[in-house]
């Protein structure tokens, strides 16, 4: 399994017609230990939050617990 962007000329995606159940949906966390994010972190949590956002998710802001 892979996620939509990875998917390459040659693979075959697979839904239920194949007989598959659709995958749930996840929610994705990055801890940040309590601590300011470094600049590699921010720019990381900045690319997940697009990325997911151009591929169907919805990125949850900031939620404690």
């Amino acid at each position: 399994m892979v996620p939509a962007c990875a998917v390459i000329d040659g693979m075959d995606v697979l839904d239920p017609g194949d007989g598959l159940p659709l995958l749930p949906a996840v929610r994705l966390v990055l801890h940040d230990r309590g601590q300011p994010l470094s600049s590699p972190a921010e720019r990381f949590a900045a690319f997940l939050a697009e990325a997911l956002t151009t591929t169907g998710g919805e990125p949850a802001g900031d939620e404690e617990g």
